[in-house]
């Protein structure tokens, strides 16, 4: 590449490449690019993002469909703020971390079965999990997001209700989805009484699997809610009264027997 060249590519911010098989990318190609501020490798075969963060002035990269296993970033990407990675063949998120700045993160159709490191993105807003291998207590990873506002779960094997205690807990957190159009939904979404029950305990959601919730659904969920444990209170009220005539019932038999067999001495 000639001098003229090197400095067009110093040059540009925003780089497309797609339909081009690179498997690897070549360090001093990745340092030629180091002022991109939105970089897309689409469909390239695309196989290691180690050498990535040579891109110091990302703040936008997308990966879509190509051969990537794993994060391993060797190096820090302080700008990196929107990172599209679905598609491809991720299993756990190691290397994750070296993006602090993250805020929007896609990983539809991975294989992922641990989101352990998202954790340590204290910044993140969006996150799109669609069509991975995740289970109910990988949600836990999630209680201490309190930035996160979106969150899709769409097609992970998510079985309980009791398994989203933990998005009870984020306070910005105004769109969740356990089925959408256009994967198969998660089993929880089957659970009967699911949607009333997440809608009462997430009173923060303003749309919940892609449907707006509006107040006066809220409302009579509430009031339904509100019924049912009056209905409860007023059975656990009843039992305790059978328990008690019945203790009696047993203390007076008991008294009557005391009292012959004094009188049979």
């Amino acid at each position: 590449m000639g001098e003229e060249g090197e400095e067009g590519m110093r040059g540009r911010r925003r780089i497309e490449i797609a339909f081009r098989m690179i498997r690897r990318l070549d360090v001093a190609a990745l340092e030629l690019c180091s002022n991109a501020k939105e970089v897309s490798l689409i469909e390239c075969g695309l196989e290691s993002m180690e050498e990535l963060w040579r891109l110091a002035a990302v703040e936008r990269l997308c990966l879509p469909s190509n051969r990537i296993s794993e994060i391993g970033l060797k190096g820090r990407m302080a700008n990196l703020v929107e990172l599209f990675l679905q598609n491809n063949q991720i299993a756990k998120l190691d290397g994750i971390s070296c993006a602090p700045k993250l805020r929007r993160l896609w990983l539809t159709s991975n294989m992922l079965h641990d989101i352990s490191q998202v954790a340590r993105l204290h910044d993140l807003r969006e996150l799109w999990l669609q069509d991975n291998r995740l289970v109910d207590e990988d949600l836990w990873t999630l209680k201490d997001s309190n930035n996160l506002t979106c969150l899709d779960m769409t097609g992970n094997p998510i079985r309980s209700t009791t398994a989203l205690v933990p998005l009870t807990r984020l306070p910005a957190l105004v769109d969740l989805s356990f089925a959408d159009p256009h994967f198969l939904p998660s089993p929880v979404s089957s659970v009967p009484g699911y949607r009333q029950e997440v809608l009462f305990n997430c009173e923060q959601l303003a749309f919940f699997d892609g449907v707006e919730v509006e107040e006066e659904e809220r409302r009579a969920i509430r009031d339904e809610m509100l019924h049912e444990s009056l209905m409860l209170d007023e059975r656990v009220r009843r039992l305790n009264c059978e328990y008690e005539e019945k203790y009696e019932g047993i203390e007076v038999q008991q008294e009557k027997v005391t009292s012959l067999t004094r009188s049979s001495r």
